[in-house]
Order: C-alpha cells, then sequence, then structure tokens
C-alpha cells in the first residue's frame, strides 16, 4: 500500500502535481472462517473512489487496529 501511495500521491502545494486520488480502506471478517477452534479471517483493503477498484488486499492478525498516538 505504502509503495502504490508513494507512486500516486503528490504535495497539494505544489502547483505541477497531479490531481490527488481518493482511497478507501475497509477492514472484513470472512464469513465462514471462524470454527470452533479459530478466531475469523480478517481482511484489509483499500479500494480506489473513482472505479472502485481493489489496489490491495492483506490479511490482518486482529479484527482493530488502535491508531491512537502513543
Amino acid at each position: 500500500m505504502g509503495a502504490w501511495l508513494a507512486r500516486h500521491a503528490s504535495d497539494p502545494a505544489d502547483e505541477s502535481a497531479v490531481e490527488l486520488v481518493g482511497v478507501a480502506v475497509d477492514g472484513k471478517a470472512v464469513r465462514g472462517s471462524r470454527t470452533g477452534e479459530k478466531t475469523a479471517v480478517h481482511l484489509l483493503a483499500a479500494v480506489l473512489h473513482e472505479g472502485q477498484a481493489v489496489v490491495s488486499q492483506r490479511q490482518i492478525a486482529a479484527k482493530s487496529i488502535d491508531f491512537s498516538p502513543s
């Protein structure tokens, strides 16, 4: 994801910059992946706003991620 953003992101203050690209990030638990002994598989996906194309998807270890400052 970071590499894709680095290729497509630009500084809004730069007049010669290319138009910014909107990306949505969404997490999901895979239905049917939880068993009596295993927790559900959780996926995190990045989707382009325009065209609704998935640019990256990864399995993550936990359903919630703490983004609060340290």
